[in-house]
């Protein structure tokens, strides 16, 4: 069966329909997972300081400049 490797560069339509329609595997190497977790702990440090930061801690387009409550931040953090 096809793999397809999620490096945060190479992803292409295609490997998006092997994994949706055909069933191709996913993998994500190491590196790639420790950028992620790097990124997961900027995230948790602006919701923790209470930054506005767009997209993450306000709305998005015509929402930008509604700032998210800070209890309603704390339900969906990670």
């Amino acid at each position: 069966m096809a793999k397809v490797f999620i490096d945060g560069e190479t992803l292409t339509i295609e490997d998006v329909v092997a994994v949706a329609r055909d069933g191709a595997k996913v993998e994500i190497p190491r590196s790639v997972r420790e950028k992620v977790e790097k990124c997961r702990q900027v995230f948790k440090e602006f919701m923790k300081e209470k930054k506005v930061v767009y997209g993450v801690t306000t709305g998005f387009g015509a929402l930008g400049s509604v700032v998210i409550p800070q209890k309603e931040r704390q339900r969906t953090a990670v």
